[in-house]
């Protein structure tokens, strides 16, 4: 299993990483520090980045621009094996700025320009792939449709949602076989989230990350709730943890089947992320789970 490809579709953008120290900042003329780095990250980049690096082949709709920033984006991306990229036009590029704190607090600046409401035609091929992962912005929308028609299953990330009938994150919501979220804004416990969830929209498999306590996985409509803890990490930067930990659960889950596995293996994937600075940077390869005894269960 996990041998068809995995289509991705979503903006990619240039970040830049700051480490500030502390915060707040406070203003002056100049300020030297140490460790500035830009890198293509986005979370549609650091998914397929995160699924190649495990060996399972992407087809990656990019949605970045035409103008300089785009032409290094697309210059970085044509060299990943694995990954089978086509692009959606912007005039400008989306960017992220990424403020570090010394102890693990970020800010993160991000200005995505005119990628929310790209418009999405032929780029898209999801003919023969095992799920359709898209990111849960206005873009992706109509391709939602096209899933449904190709059979595809959709696996999509909602990142920090703070409701349950949020009309921005609904249609995702209700075609998705997973579902993934982050617990960082939602207002309850967060296995009463689940069973809410579950209660709206019937998803089958839901993951929700809890930063350094780990994650949750429910199934049966969230009933049946697993908890998952973080592995030790050392910590430069949470940005990009969630998306590896979100491309290593679908690589796994499409590999075995076995959720609970997936996700076990996944937060292994996410505790390797923290150690390196830029979303895409230091993702795990399969050799290294491997290595770690990390074989799918037969």
């Amino acid at each position: 299993m996990g041998v068809d490809p995995v289509a991705v579709c979503g903006p990619v953008n240039l970040e830049t990483s700051v480490p500030v120290g502390a915060f707040p900042i406070v203003a002056s003329r100049r300020r030297k520090v140490h460790g500035i780095e830009s890198h293509v990250s986005g979370i549609a980049w650091n998914v397929a980045a995160g699924l190649s690096a495990l060996g399972s082949p992407v087809r990656l709709t990019a949605i970045t621009g035409t103008d300089r920033v785009g032409r290094f984006i697309r210059d970085q991306l044509s060299e990943l094996p694995g990954v089978d990229v086509t692009y959606v036009d912007l005039p400008d590029s989306p960017q992220t700025v990424v403020l570090l704190g010394g102890d693990g607090s970020r800010a993160v600046l991000s200005d995505l320009r005119a990628a929310p409401s790209a418009r999405i035609g032929t780029e898209l091929d999801l003919a023969g792939c095992s799920a359709f992962v898209p990111v849960s912005i206005p873009a992706n929308l109509p391709a939602l449709a096209r899933a449904e028609e190709a059979k595809t299953p959709v696996f999509v990330d909602i990142q920090s949602v703070a409701a349950v009938n949020d009309p921005d994150l609904e249609p995702f919501c209700h075609v998705a076989q997973v579902l993934a979220m982050s617990s960082a804004n939602i207002p309850c416990s967060p296995e009463e989230w689940l069973r809410q969830m579950g209660d709206r929209y019937g998803t089958p498999v839901m993951v929700l990350g809890l930063a350094e306590r780990g994650a949750l996985l429910a199934r049966d409509r969230g009933r049946r709730i697993d908890h998952v803890p973080a592995a030790a990490a050392r910590v430069a930067s949470t940005v990009g943890a969630g998306d590896a930990l979100w491309a290593c659960f679908v690589d796994g889950y499409l590999r075995s089947g076995d959720a609970l596995w997936a996700l076990e293996r996944a937060v292994v994937a996410a505790a390797h992320k923290v150690a390196s600075i830029g979303g895409a940077q230091g993702l795990i390869t399969a050799s290294e789970l491997q290595s770690m005894g990390w074989a799918p269960p037969s």
